[in-house]
């Protein structure tokens, strides 16, 4: 009986170390959110015809946040999809629009596989979508061109985390001539 126990406390001690050991790893393989990402938000164990009014695609703005249903900005940028997850929850809550929501965030990568995000002073900032051989320069010029207000000299391409400042002030540099890849952000300050 003793050895019995003995076995059901070692097994439901492997079950627990398992269960967590396999939550942080999930965790740890999500990746941040960014600008200009979309993700697909879910919500059950609300009434059936608010199901509809939330579960949605959205694209997260150029200033970080997502525009939620009834709660409005909700951080999203820097976040994995999981801590946003348990933050719209806690926002429908403590707003008390929902007793008991369950949320879940998925990243719509499908949504931004063929294109580059363009921000700052550009006539028309957002997502551009890429045609074959696109360049820095190519991406801003499909994003309308560059402001009046534009510093040329200081261009910005983060691709993978890392940034690489560009000048633009001549169109003909290699530098402007970089291949956009999907998924790149390119940044022009003022």
């Amino acid at each position: 009986m003793i050895l019995n126990l003995k076995k059901i406390i070692a097994c439901s001690t492997f079950v627990v170390v398992a269960c967590f050991t396999g939550s942080a790893a999930a965790q740890g393989n999500e990746s941040a959110l960014r600008a200009g990402d979309s993700v697909v938000i879910k919500i059950s164990g609300v009434p059936a015809e608010e199901i509809v009014v939330v579960n949605n695609s959205y694209d997260i703005s150029d200033n970080g946040t997502i525009n939620l249903p009834y709660i409005g900005q909700v951080k999203a940028s820097g976040m994995r999809p999981s801590t946003l997850q348990q933050n719209i929850q806690s926002a429908y809550k403590s707003a008390e629009i929902y007793t008991n929501p369950t949320i879940q965030v998925t990243p719509n990568r499908d949504a931004n596989t063929q294109v580059v995000f363009v921000s700052g002073e550009v006539k028309t900032p957002g997502k551009i979508p890429m045609s074959p051989g696109m360049t820095v320069h190519g991406a801003i010029v499909a994003a309308g061109d560059l402001t009046e207000f534009a510093k040329a000299k200081a261009v910005r391409l983060l691709r993978n985390g890392k940034a690489v400042e560009i000048d633009l002030r001549r169109v003909d540099s290699p530098a402007a001539q970089t291949p956009v890849q999907p998924g790149d952000t390119i940044h022009v300050p003022q």
